[in-house]
C-alpha cells in the first residue's frame, strides 16, 4: 500500500512545474503530506474493498451479450463517413447576410458553369482550410448543424449543394467520397459490449453494496 501511495504522489507531483510549487499548493490549502497519504491510503483501501465485495462478484454470460447484440445492431451500426469540402462567405449581420447572398449566389453559378470547387474554395472562402479547397475531412451526420447536415447528407461522390444559410453565413458544401458504414459482427462487438454491461452492473451493485454499509453504521466517504 505504501508503494501505491507514493505512486499516486509522485503522479501528482509531475503536475506541478517543480516539487517546491507541489508543496507550496499544499501549504497554501492546509495540507499536509500526512493528510494527503492518509488521503490516499483510505481512497485505495475503499477500492480495494469494493475490489473484493462488488468486482469480484461479478460477472457477463455470453447470452448476455449475444442479447444485447441482438436488441441493439442499429446503434452498434458504423455511421457512414462523408468527405466533405466547404465554401464559406461569412456574415453577421443583416447587410453582411444580404452581400454574403449575392456573393455566395455567384459563386454557386461559377460552379453550375463547371468552375473547379478547390479553385473557387481558395479564390472566395473563409471558412477553414480555404487554401486546400475547403477540405473538412471525413464527418458524420450529427456533427454539423440539422440545415447543414440535411444539405450534406443527401449528396453524392461529386455533387455540390445550393447555398445553404447558418448563423455564421452562406455554406457550399462537396462531398468527395463517402465511407459507408458497416455492421460489426458480435465476435468485432463482444468486447465492447461486455465491458458496457460490466460497467452497468458495477454501478448498480455498488450502489446497493453502499446503501447496505450505511443501513448498519456511518460510513465518512472522502
Amino acid at each position: 500500500t505504501e508503494s501505491e501511495i507514493s505512486e499516486r504522489l509522485d503522479y501528482i507531483k509531475k503536475g506541478f512545474p517543480s516539487e517546491d510549487e507541489f508543496y507550496k499548493t499544499l501549504e497554501t490549502q492546509g495540507i499536509t503530506i500526512a493528510n494527503l497519504k492518509d488521503r490516499y491510503r483510505d481512497q485505495i483501501m475503499m477500492k480495494k474493498l469494493v475490489d473484493y465485495e462488488v468486482k469480484s462478484r461479478i460477472s457477463v454470460l455470453p447470452s448476455e451479450v449475444s442479447d444485447y447484440y441482438e436488441r441493439h445492431k442499429d446503434q452498434l451500426r458504423e455511421e457512414d463517413k462523408y468527405k466533405v469540402k466547404n465554401i464559406l462567405i461569412k456574415a453577421k449581420d443583416e447587410v453582411s447576410f444580404e452581400l454574403a447572398k449575392v456573393e455566395i449566389d455567384n459563386v454557386y453559378a461559377k460552379l453550375k458553369e463547371g468552375a473547379n470547387f478547390d479553385d473557387l474554395a481558395m479564390q472566395y472562402s473563409k471558412g477553414p482550410n480555404a487554401e486546400k479547397g475547403g477540405d473538412m475531412g471525413y464527418i458524420e451526420k450529427g456533427q454539423m448543424l440539422e440545415a447543414l447536415d440535411d444539405a450534406i447528407f443527401k449528396l453524392k461522390p461529386g455533387e455540390f449543394s445550393e447555398p445553404v444559410k447558418s448563423e455564421i453565413g452562406y455554406h457550399i458544401f462537396k462531398v468527395e467520397d463517402i465511407k459507408y458504414g458497416r455492421q460489426p459482427d458480435i465476435e468485432e462487438a463482444q468486447k465492447d459490449i461486455q465491458m458496457m454491461l460490466f460497467q452497468n452492473k458495477f454501478k448498480l451493485k455498488v450502489g446497493e453494496w453502499l446503501s447496505g454499509l450505511k443501513g448498519k453504521a456511518y460510513i465518512s466517504i472522502k
